[in-house]
């Protein structure tokens, strides 16, 4: 964290920003926070609102409950002791309802 925050802080000076630097998009891993917070220290700004969330991760995150539930080895496993023609795969997807419809669609 300390050497991302000392690399971050080193390219906010060689550009300038240290004044003009708006909002920090990340995702919502744990690291980024504890960095924002180091940064927000360092450049006297109030970290919790200039924190903006990557949406596509949000999504992406939300797109992987959706499909596989909260027990991902148990749908992985339902896949693979299915006949592996393709009508019966896509008759598994079809069963997660409509985003498993719109994967058989991709």
């Amino acid at each position: 964290m300390v050497n991302l925050k000392s690399q971050i802080l080193g390219l906010v000076e060689s550009f300038g920003l240290g004044q003009t630097l708006g909002y920090i998009v990340t995702d919502n891993a744990s690291k980024n926070r504890a960095c924002l917070n180091l940064l927000a220290d360092e450049l006297a700004f109030d970290a919790s609102k200039r924190h903006v969330l990557y949406i596509g991760h949000v999504i992406d995150l939300i797109a992987h409950k959706v499909l596989f539930g909260s027990d991902v080895e148990s749908f992985e496993h339902e896949l693979k002791h299915v006949v592996t023609a393709e009508a019966v795969e896509l008759a598994t997807w079809r069963r997660k309802g409509p985003i498993g419809k719109l994967h058989n669609i991709i």
